[in-house]
């Protein structure tokens, strides 16, 4: 056989042969109680950044009454682990591996480098490309987020029928995703649009019901992954939903962490003895707060409730589909949220009470609500302490055997893979399309929910992360952790068993469990290729050496050592907001400004540049490098706003630049960034159009001659010409990373 091919496990194959043999339908030698017809149905549901202590089975006072029957008839995990954000949640949940292994290193972040490519990579195969193989359905409706090139789509990735968001957010109602950008979706592939006033949870449920309807009757099982997008902001439901919790959070944030953390204790989900953090020092004291404000932050709240209300109704009519259709007794569902609470906090004083939630508002809850939303773990999503990636799972249905029980032992999204592969009878190959497979990371969990072992991990087991800085590694019950900006000598040590909350460090108590863990550390980073960012060395020179030594050096350590700047623009800007937080204004100034000089062409830093030059009191300079933001960028709306409330007017930054027509006309055409990612510029009357591959087509806008804004990849263009005035190239500028393509020959 060969390796590329899927192969069915030894029951299937004992059970095949009894069939032939007896020549009826039904073989008197069981294998496993399990019959080929009798594969379950898999649905797999993640809703979207929502808090551990949301619903109601962990202790929640938010209605979900549905969700809460799948655990009253299944299994309850405490101690199940995501990565800590969106992105790599997603990588890691359909290829059963490491976000680096799978091409999603860093959420945001392109590039052709191990573990950074920003699209699932072919060291990896999905878990609805080896279920099709073994005659599986497979659907998916939601949120993709894991790279929007035509050969990163769901339909490259074993998707049969699939309607998806390729973006990591949008509007609910609409395409809308702010700063007048739209949102990208595809439906089997092909672009398509958001049809404006469906809600996201309800179309989504409309979706993959449609999708398995159209199959139901010709006998093979499915796997439907629904990717919710709630209760992600920007918060956004319909009244029926957020009204009933009207009032409900008018005691403030702090009184609500306080009843979740109890709530948890009373349902048995955190152990007795559990403390809970302490609020961040950012975070502003309810008491403090005017009438006006409470009442905002309590209607965040509330547009939060209700979002996860309305996620628990859709779920209810994916069990109620499945019962109806008599799927029910064969089908496993699990739940779960993709990490912590998030902790955006937007900008909601420019909406009316009235307003919030509405199509038209873009409100977020904030760190203050997500720290409720995350007790009783310290932090919330983006870090890897456990109130980023200690999140919800459910699972309930066809071989499970457990009924209304509550696991305390560790479990990753890593194990989901191998547990649908043995339900479906599939074995996983160590090759597929002549490309070699990292193996599986996780354990199936088989063995437990069908009752025959009560543990899932050993001891030894090792379950790491890494994104952006942000790094764990545990194992058994002892966990280092650490933050931006990154140093190995800055990891710090927690016995999870006593202290949940991971507010002690014992680095120095236990120095052999500690350099056991580091070298452990090591390992991972050497298979995943980690990169070392920029930020910590620098930070180090500047500490030690003065901010002139620390600039100088930086200079040379960019000639001889390429790979140390893979993050850029962003491991700059962390390293000056790292400064900016710790009040050393002078070494902020410092960085951000070099960070200029790196990205001389990117909005964002000169952004970062004049809020840290507005703190140091330079009003003037900051001015200056906000202006310079809005030029770059005529739709940077933080830019524009500042610059308003500083008394400065923008009309002449936004206004529209005049091009003349034939220069325009020179620049239509089709460049070549890199192999199957093409723009395409076209001219429709005045206006400038581009057309990137698999995100649909999008006006672009001049910011000088010929440089212009790309809405659609939120990018800068440049049209590169040569000595005799004719285009020759593009120039693609995202995120802080150029890209150079050819024009391509009519």
């Amino acid at each position: 056989m060969n390796n590329n091919d899927i192969k069915i496990m030894p029951w299937i194959e004992h059970l095949l042969i009894c069939l032939v043999v007896s020549g009826i339908l039904a073989c008197s030698e069981s294998v496993s109680n399990t019959k080929l017809t009798q594969r379950p149905n898999i649905l797999l549901i993640v809703a979207d950044d929502m808090g551990f202590g949301d619903i109601g089975s962990y202790g929640g006072e938010i209605e979900t009454p549905n969700i809460d029957a799948l655990a009253k008839n299944g299994i309850r995990f405490s101690s199940f682990h995501t990565a800590p954000m969106c992105a790599p949640t997603r990588a890691m949940l359909l290829s059963g591996n490491d976000n680096h292994i799978a091409g999603m290193g860093a959420q945001g972040r392109i590039s052709e480098e191990f573990g950074y490519e920003g699209r699932l990579t072919n060291r990896i195969i999905t878990i609805p490309t080896l279920l099709k193989q073994a005659d599986y359905h497979t659907y998916m409706s939601g949120k993709w987020h894991l790279g929007s090139t035509p050969e990163s789509n769901p339909n490259q990735k074993g998707f049969e029928k699939s309607f998806v968001l390729l973006d990591g957010y949008a509007n609910h109602y609409n395409s809308e995703k702010g700063g007048n950008t739209q949102a990208n979706y595809t439906e089997n592939g092909e672009p398509t649009i958001w049809k404006e006033g469906n809600y996201s949870t309800d179309f989504y449920t409309d979706k993959i019901i449609e999708f398995i309807d159209g199959n139901k009757d010709d006998g093979k099982p499915f796997f439907a992954f629904v990717a919710y997008t709630s209760p992600h902001w920007p918060l956004q439901v319909d009244k029926r939903y957020s009204e009933k919790y009207k009032g409900l959070y008018d005691d403030g944030y702090e009184k609500l962490k306080q009843i979740r953390f109890e709530n948890l204790k009373k349902n048995g989900i955190i152990g007795q003895d559990a403390v809970l953090p302490p609020n961040r020092d950012d975070i502003l004291p309810w008491d403090s707060l005017s009438e006006e404000d409470k009442r905002k932050e309590s209607r965040k709240m509330e547009l939060y409730a209700g979002m996860v209300d309305n996620l628990d109704y859709n779920i209810g009519r994916l069990i109620n589909y499945l019962n109806e259709n008599n799927m029910n007794e064969n089908s496993l569902i699990v739940f779960i949220s993709d990490n912590g609470a998030a902790a955006l906090d937007s900008n909601n004083d420019n909406y009316k009470l009235e307003q919030m939630g509405t199509p038209n508002s873009f409100v977020a809850y904030g760190p203050q609500w997500a720290e409720a939303g995350s007790a009783p773990f310290k932090y919330f999503k983006t870090y890897a302490t456990e109130g980023g990636i200690n999140t919800t799972m459910i699972i309930n249905g066809s071989g499970v055997n457990r009924k209304n029980e509550l696991h305390h032992g560790f479990t990753s999204l890593l194990d989901l893979a191998p547990t649908f592969y043995e339900l479906a009878g599939v074995t996983y190959p160590k090759s597929y399309m002549e490309h070699e497979l990292y193996p599986l990371k996780g354990e199936s969990l088989v063995p437990f929910i069908s009752g025959r072992k009560n543990e899932i991990h050993d001891s030894d087991y090792i379950f790491a992360i890494e994104h952006y800085g942000y790094a764990m590694l545990r194992k058994g019950n002892w966990k280092i952790t650490n933050s931006p900006p990154f140093n190995e000598d800055n990891f710090r040590l927690y016995n999870l068993s006593i202290d949940l909350a991971e507010g002690n460090d014992l680095k120095k108590f236990e120095p052999e469990k500690y350099q056991e863990l580091i070298n452990e550390w090591g390992k991972f980073t050497d298979e995943i290729k980690f990169k070392d960012p920029i930020g910590p060395k620098l930070k180090i020179i500047i500490d030690t050496k003065g901010i002139d030594f620390g600039v100088q050096r930086y200079w040379e350590l960019k000639k001889t050592d390429a790979d140390m700047f893979n993050f850029g623009e962003r491991e700059l800007n962390i390293l000056g907001y790292t400064y900016l937080g710790n009040e050393e204004v002078e070494k902020a100034i410092a960085v951000l400004k070099l960070n200029i000089k790196v990205y001389p062409n990117s909005f964002n830093v000169y952004n970062s540049y004049a809020e840290a030059l507005l703190k140091s009191g330079d009003k003037e300079r900051a001015i200056e490098n906000y202006i310079k933001s809005v030029e770059l960028h005529p739709r940077n709306e933080n830019g524009i706003k500042v610059l308003n409330e500083l008394g400065v007017t923008t009309d002449h930054l936004t206004k529209k630049i005049s091009v003349d027509d034939h220069i325009l006309q020179s620049y239509v055409g089709r460049y070549e960034l890199r192999p199957n990612f093409v723009i395409t510029v076209s001219k429709d009357g005045n206006q400038m159009k581009a057309e990137a591959t698999g995100q649909g087509e999008s006006d672009i806008y001049p910011i000088s001659e010929n440089v212009f804004y790309l809405k659609v990849v939120e990018a800068q263009l440049t049209f590169n010409l040569n000595d005799n005035g004719q285009v020759e190239s593009v120039t693609l500028l995202q995120g802080g990373n150029e890209t150079t393509g050819m024009k391509l020959k009519d």
